[in-house]
């Protein structure tokens, strides 16, 4: 600060310049002080001015947006995107949501993944409302915010909840505005209910070990398909989950 504001002219010690300066005495003389600084090396020449102070902080900050940015297309480059076989995976879950048919039979037997009766009703049971609520809530309007139903009529919250839905038209329409930023396209709609539709932890469940392991190659599928994507929310995947 001395050399930047050219203030050492302006400096006087009241003992002739003999001070001596240590922690405890440093603030007592400024000129003895600076007369120390110079002594142990400091070269007034190095010292920056204003708009060479104003230059290096730009060159600093310029180079950390630099190294961000370079750390953010590694990361992008770094993120696994889906395998051959996951690739038919994905093809083959979502068929099976865009057709709910016979898909699903043949679904499981290329998959190689056949359930005991028991469990496949528990599995559908239990992931039935999820579903439908996840489906209907993927016909949330934003703009309009109200709600597609068959037959394309718009719904309100307050007209679907007085059509006899209650409180479950509340969670429906809080979860399509949730999703709504997400902009999911139909794979990735389908890899959801995959992931929702194989829930070990279903009460009465046989094969949980097979059912967790299934889930978990859904999810990893997902990932990866989210990966493919390149969606520009940051941090998407744990967003969605």
């Amino acid at each position: 600060r001395t050399i930047q504001k050219n203030l050492h002219p302006t400096y006087s010690c009241k003992y002739d310049g003999c001070c001596i300066i240590d922690k405890i005495t440093r603030n007592q003389c400024q000129l003895c002080r600076f007369k120390k600084c110079i002594a142990v090396g400091m070269a007034m020449d190095l010292v920056l001015d204003d708009s060479k102070r104003v230059a290096k902080r730009r060159l600093i900050e310029e180079n950390r947006e630099r190294r961000k940015k370079e750390e953010m297309v590694k990361s992008l480059q770094s993120r696994p995107e889906p395998t051959g076989a996951e690739w038919e995976l994905i093809r083959l879950v979502t068929e099976a949501h865009r057709h709910t048919n016979a898909q699903g039979s043949q679904w499981k037997q290329k998959r190689k993944f056949l359930l005991p009766c028991e469990d496949q009703i528990i599995l559908l049971k239990g992931c039935c409302m999820e579903i439908m609520s996840l489906r209907a809530a993927m016909r949330y309007d934003p703009d309009s915010e109200t709600l597609t139903l068959s037959g394309e009529m718009a719904v309100k919250r307050e007209q679907l909840k007085n059509g006899g839905l209650g409180v479950v038209s509340d969670a429906i329409f809080d979860l399509g505005k949730s999703l709504a930023q997400f902009n999911l396209d139909d794979t990735e709609v389908a890899l959801l209910q995959a992931v929702l539709l194989m829930s070990s932890d279903r009460s009465g469940l046989t094969c949980t070990d097979k059912i967790e392991k299934c889930q978990e190659t859904y999810l990893l599928a997902f990932e990866h398909y989210i990966n493919y994507r390149k969606h520009n929310i940051p941090h998407f995947w744990p967003k969605l989950l």
